[in-house]
């Protein structure tokens, strides 16, 4: 009976002593099991937070990153502006280069237009004067014969002559301009061929001289005149 007896409490003894060890255990393992979870909280604490400052820095990288391209697009878009107007003020340039030198182009051609036309003009009033006033230009010769009880004496005078004309018709008296004067021993016709030709030479001489810039309508080329007078002494 004893021994049955001291079995019974060695078993209970046994089974006390295995309660409070699985007691101890499973208080260690809640023990470990609070440790784990609060690590594990205070883990996803950690995974928040970092995931918050992360997305704070993302916002502030995607504002900074904003904000660059704005400030490049403005920088652009103000060199696009400067651009235009450098572009702008060298096309205006050129503009008004070419509008130069087509107006001094113009101006040129618009000269020279004024001047052929006021040549022309020139021309016709020109022409219509001369149509009513001309100059006829003779060779001039006169013999001057002088007689005398004793001897005789001859005298050549050789010019020209000219004489105004109004359609045609004398107007005023003849001029006679004398350029030469000469004795002669004797007068007979080679003597007056000669003179004519003398008094030709110096109406040409007097046409190219003086008369050089009129027109063919204004001269009248004559014929020499050639006289003979009889001057008593």
């Amino acid at each position: 009976m004893d021994i049955i007896l001291t079995a019974v409490i060695s078993i209970l003894a046994t089974l006390a002593l295995s309660f409070l060890a699985v007691r101890g255990r499973l208080a260690q393992a809640a023990r470990t099991q609070a440790e784990h979870q609060n690590n594990t909280h205070a883990l996803e604490r950690q995974i928040h937070t970092n995931e918050a400052g992360f997305l704070q820095a993302k916002n502030q990288m995607e504002i900074q990153h904003h904000e660059q391209l704005k400030l490049a697009r403005e920088q652009y878009l103000q060199e696009g502006i400067e651009a235009g107007k450098s572009l702008r003020e060298k096309d205006h340039q050129i503009e008004i280069t070419n509008l130069r030198s087509e107006l001094r182009e113009q101006c040129a051609r618009d000269c020279q237009q004024a001047e052929e036309n006021g040549k022309r003009l020139a021309r016709a009033e020109l022409e219509s004067q001369t149509k009513a006033f001309s100059v006829s230009i003779q060779p001039y010769v006169r013999i001057e014969k002088t007689t005398g009880i004793l001897w005789n004496a001859n005298k050549s005078v050789i010019g020209y002559q000219y004489q105004l004309l109004v359609n045609g018709i004398p107007a005023f008296q003849p001029h006679i301009v004398i350029e030469k004067t000469e004795s002669l021993k004797e007068v007979n016709q080679e003597t007056l061929d000669k003179l004519a030709q003398s008094a030709s030479v110096i109406a040409d001489k007097a046409i190219s001289t003086y008369l050089g810039n009129a027109t063919g309508s204004m001269l009248q080329r004559g014929s020499a005149i050639v006289r003979e007078e009889v001057v008593k002494r």
